[in-house]
């Protein structure tokens, strides 16, 4: 299934845009975090579940180089959040039990896979 997206509710949608450059990050995250909707109501647990979800899981948003050329973490403040309430997708809602235990279920699958790999290493070793 395709992601599709709404912005007409965005206010000035086209100045944030060029001031803003997070939105195709909002829009993607929706799926990550199984909220489809940016709406004042929402938008603190919107935000936590995406920092909840890059702190743990992995990043979902690009890094960027700085002057000296180090790649710096590149994550919406809270108020650039604010700034995409309006957004609306098609991704699949999820309830905070649905979403912890997707987040569970990732996590359990890294682990599962750094073991594979350090027993493979120590095979290897042999």
């Amino acid at each position: 299934m395709s992601l599709d997206w709404d912005l007409r509710s965005i206010e000035n949608r086209e100045a944030k845009k060029e001031s803003n450059p997070y939105l195709d990050g909002h829009i993607y995250a929706t799926m990550y975090i199984g909220l489809p909707t940016i709406t004042e109501k929402n938008v603190l647990k919107f935000y936590a579940r995406m920092k909840l979800y890059d702190e743990t899981v992995g990043e979902i948003w690009s890094r960027t180089k700085d002057e000296h050329g180090e790649l710096q973490k590149n994550f919406p403040t809270f108020e650039q959040t604010k700034d995409w309430i309006g957004i609306k997708t098609n991704a699949s809602p999820y309830t905070p039990t649905q979403f912890l235990n997707q987040i569970k279920k990732i996590l359990s699958n890294k682990y599962d896979e750094i073991v594979r790999d350090i027993k493979r290493k120590i095979r290897e070793a042999n």
